[in-house]
């Protein structure tokens, strides 16, 4: 790996697959990547980006063998430090990148289907306000998240539920790579549950789904205006269950592309988004069983639902609410 400083790079054309700033003892430091570098682009780890001072703690799984972990780098990836469970790293200052990694081991509940707490590799927590960005993955195959198929990735049942639960200081994920063309069950399951100040969120490129994939990924996330596109068109049992459930600032649902629905795979997605007004739904086949049982409970009184023309819906909570205005498109 060569250093360069900005005297030496501020004339490049910047080309971010292998050029990367970051911060290194309060300075920023350029790195260019060559055939000869043994690490992956380092721009790519998982990253947290410090918009405030603070520390980060990871409070990872554990069950029978498997013991989660995780290591950290604030030097760019020029030296890691694994993190003991549940302390803190030391401060990171504002404008500063801590970057993360880990071979860890989802554990699964104890009995299936269940809702337990010690399940996915662990969570973490946040004492001040930060960003975060690059792929998750690293959590899973530390220095080679890069190599990974989609093969090898399907086998990690919920790998990153809860694993930012309750973080109110996350600000903007947009720059986070969710990955998966084709997802694990429960991969992504109450992901950012309670980010309360998360404003912007990470692109789901995914076009298709596996069972409870995406449950209540963005659920309480009361400061989400703008919602991810939804690729899908091959839906999933519950797969959009209670996503953008109690998002109070959400006023139009993202596009909804899929003409088959599965089984509970809209239960509850917008209940509780108290301000949306706004749903295009191009749903045909609607015959999976309660496929959007109560999904606008509780949203605004007035607002303007699109459908294709002769489309039937019932009008409540569980299809059309009663006072929304219907387009047929």
């Amino acid at each position: 790996m060569v250093k360069y400083n900005y005297s030496d790079v501020k004339d490049w054309n910047y080309n971010l697959s292998n050029i990367n700033k970051v911060m290194y003892n309060g300075n920023e430091v350029y790195r260019k990547y060559t055939t000869d570098d043994i690490h992956p682009q380092i721009h790519n780890y998982l990253a947290f980006v410090a918009i405030e001072d603070g520390t980060f703690t990871f409070s990872g799984t554990s069950r029978d063998e498997i013991h989660n972990s995780v290591s950290y780098s604030l030097d760019g990836g020029e030296t890691w430090v694994a993190l003991e469970n549940g302390s803190n790293t030391p401060t990171v200052h504002a404008g500063e990148t801590i970057m993360w990694k880990g071979t860890n081991t989802p554990v699964r509940p104890i009995t299936t289907g269940a809702t337990e707490d010690n399940v996915g590799i662990g969570e973490f927590k946040s004492t001040s306000k930060f960003n975060v960005e690059g792929n998750s993955l690293s959590l899973l195959f530390g220095d080679r998240f890069d190599e990974v198929t989609p093969v090898e990735f399907i086998a990690y049942d919920y790998a990153f539920d809860k694993l930012l639960r309750g973080c109110n200081k996350l600000v903007d994920a947009s720059g986070m790579i969710i990955a998966g063309t084709i997802l694990p069950t429960r991969c992504y399951t109450h992901m950012f549950w309670h980010c309360t100040s998360l404003t912007k969120a990470p692109v789901l490129p995914s076009t298709m789904l596996t069972m409870n994939c995406y449950l209540g990924m963005f659920k309480g996330c009361t400061s989400l205006v703008i919602p991810p596109r939804l690729n899908a068109t091959t839906l999933a049992a519950g797969c959009y269950a209670e996503m953008f459930e109690g998002c109070t600032s959400l006023r139009n649902a993202p596009e909804l592309p899929a003409s088959v629905l599965a089984k509970d795979c809209y239960d509850s997605m917008f209940k509780g988004c108290t301000r949306l007004n706004n749903v295009t739904c191009l749903a045909i086949d609607k015959s999976a069983q309660t496929p959007t049982s109560g999904w606008l409970i509780n949203v605004s009184s007035t607002g303007r639902f699109y459908k294709p023309r002769g489309v039937e819906w019932d009008r409540n909570s569980s299809g059309i609410p009663s006072g929304w205005t219907v387009v047929n498109i």
